[in-house]
């Protein structure tokens, strides 16, 4: 067994331990190390003792007068009950698995349950105790969550467990700690007993690790997601920076822009690549609507001169106008693109009409045919036009007839 609470002896039982070289100079302990005096509700007298804990949860001791250090707890630090069990060879320790146990340095027995001896001292001391708690209840009404936890109301499940982990995040507890590290900050709190079992304990502080890591990656995602947009805003913002600027120049002109400053210099060359892609990308496309747009318009030009017909020569037109604005400000191979292709389409409803064309031509010279063999037909019947009839005679009769 190598958890103890209320006494450490890292060292071996009823044995002075040798503390860190730094441990006797509190004053310089590493980053992370806390001092504080002991937390009891016994009211005490001034001392040079105060108490300091490790990284690891274990407590230490110190004396600022003597500059004596121990892994002991001093008697002016202890508390009536502590006292009384102090005079006991019978000492209270708690197992890995956080089930309690007790051992006699003199005779060095352990046994689970608690001995007579302590037993008494403990229930001698229950009633000033209580009274002292009842004291203090009267005069300062609670003021934290941990203080609003009551034993007489039984709590359900789920709210002891969102109690817990309450607790968890009112220490600020970090999603890389470890339950070791932990316990020591939460232990005396009234909402550490609200789940029964270490094991609840232990499974509520894994769901809390997993809950605050997951919402910390969303949370650094959206900071991360605004820090981006911020920073393509500026890059929009600067009037300075265009499609061909170099990274080293626009560097220049926005390293002092907080919003520079803000995204992680790993990614800033990035960000400003992948903005430039984005400006070309525009660029590209607003350049080619540009010009479908000048060939368009064009287009409709040529249709609304009549001097271009199927016949129009490129030469001459581009020559006539030289001094147009929209022919001007045009690629010339994309104005004789359109030209072409309306020259063309001219050519083709050119043909269409020609052939429509011939084609009433037919039309009317048939009916004048049938027309005309009608007039024969009525000539034959009237008895005019016989196989003796000559063409010239016929003519000159029939010439007043239309048909």
């Amino acid at each position: 067994f190598f958890i103890i609470s209320n006494h450490m002896e890292p060292a071996g039982r009823g044995k002075q331990a040798t503390v860190p070289a730094w441990v006797s100079n509190p004053t310089t302990n590493p980053a992370g190390f806390s001092a504080t005096t002991a937390p009891n509700g016994n009211t005490k007298p001034a001392t040079d003792w105060t108490e300091h804990s490790m990284a690891d949860g274990r407590k230490y001791y110190h004396n600022k007068a003597t500059k004596e250090t121990t892994w002991e707890k001093p008697n002016e630090l202890k508390s009536e009950e502590e006292m009384a069990a102090s005079s006991s060879p019978w000492k209270e320790y708690i197992s890995e698995t956080g089930k309690k146990y007790y051992h006699n340095s003199v005779t060095k027995q352990s046994q689970w349950t608690i001995p007579d001896e302590l037993k008494n001292a403990q229930q001698q001391q229950q009633p000033d105790k209580q009274e002292k708690q009842q004291e203090k209840q009267q005069e300062k009404q609670p003021s934290s969550p941990s203080a609003s936890v009551s034993s007489a109301q039984p709590m359900d499940k789920k709210d002891a467990l969102q109690q817990f982990k309450d607790l968890l995040a009112s220490v600020g507890v970090k999603p890389a700690w470890t339950w070791e590290t932990v316990v020591p900050m939460i232990q005396n709190d009234a909402r550490y007993k609200v789940l029964k079992t270490l094991g609840e304990k232990k499974q509520a502080f894994t769901e809390y690790c997993a809950q605050r890591k997951k919402y910390e990656e969303e949370d650094k995602r959206r900071k991360v997601g605004k820090q981006k947009e911020e920073y393509l805003a500026m890059l929009r913002d600067d009037k300075e920076i265009d499609s061909k600027t170099p990274w080293k120049k626009a560097e220049a002109l926005i390293q002092n822009d907080p919003r520079f400053i803000a995204v992680d210099e790993r990614d800033r060359e990035l960000l400003y690549e992948e903005y430039l892609y984005d400006v070309v990308k525009r660029e590209i496309e607003e350049t080619a609507q540009a010009r479908r747009d000048s060939m368009l318009r064009f287009k409709v030009q040529l249709e609304n001169m009549s001097e271009v017909t199927v016949r129009c020569e490129w030469r001459r037109l581009k020559t006539h106008l030289q001094d147009d604005p929209l022919f001007k400000s045009m690629d010339k191979l994309d104005a004789l693109a359109v030209f072409q292709d309306h020259i063309h389409s001219l050519e083709e409803k050119y043909e269409k009409q020609l052939q429509k064309d011939k084609q009433n031509q037919r039309r009317v010279a048939r009916k004048t045919r049938d027309s005309f063999r009608e007039l024969l037909t009525e000539k034959q019947e009237s008895g005019e036009l016989t196989l003796k009839s000559r063409w010239k005679d016929f003519v000159k009769m029939i010439g007043s007839d239309p048909r």
